[in-house]
């Protein structure tokens, strides 16, 4: 881990921190439901495989940098592509069918906010882990709108 970081990096990290544990909440709601479509849950394992060891990775790169802990989820709601409390309570009473629907919907929405959230660090970061964790966001991300899209077309 370079040490190297300014206030770009910090900021980035601050915010994706809290933006990621949502993605990791709408998973955990989703996944509880026994009918959730077979590609819908697929696609939200995917996603909590990436993100929950990327938030460990930006929580340790917080903690080199003192940078004092994330945002938390409260702290950062009004940011782009957060869902709010209603959102989420209305995930969470949906059946599977409607949660499949629901949550790409949602998904979409919130992955597009970590794609904007992720370009000022691309542009302005100096820290090369937190630039390469932007770009790869981005291009995840992107893949995932696209891929999501096309289920929702045929939900």
């Amino acid at each position: 881990m370079s040490p190297e970081h300014n206030q770009a990096d910090v900021q980035f990290v601050k915010m994706m921190v809290p933006h990621h544990q949502q993605a990791l909440r709408m998973a955990e709601i989703v996944l509880a439901k026994p009918d959730l479509n077979p590609q819908v849950r697929q696609m939200t394992e995917k996603i909590q495989r990436e993100q929950g060891p990327e938030i460990e990775k930006m929580q340790s790169w917080l903690a080199a940098w003192n940078a004092g802990p994330a945002m938390s989820l409260e702290q950062a709601q009004g940011m782009q592509g957060l869902l709010s409390p209603d959102d989420l309570a209305q995930l969470e009473r949906a059946d599977g069918a409607t949660a499949s629907t629901l949550l790409l919907q949602q998904m979409i929405v919130h992955h597009q906010g970590a794609v904007s959230m992720a370009q000022p660090e691309i542009q302005n970061g100096t820290n090369p882990q937190a630039t390469e964790l932007a770009q790869s966001i981005v291009q995840s991300q992107q893949q995932q709108i696209q891929q999501m899209q096309t289920m929702l077309d045929r939900l």
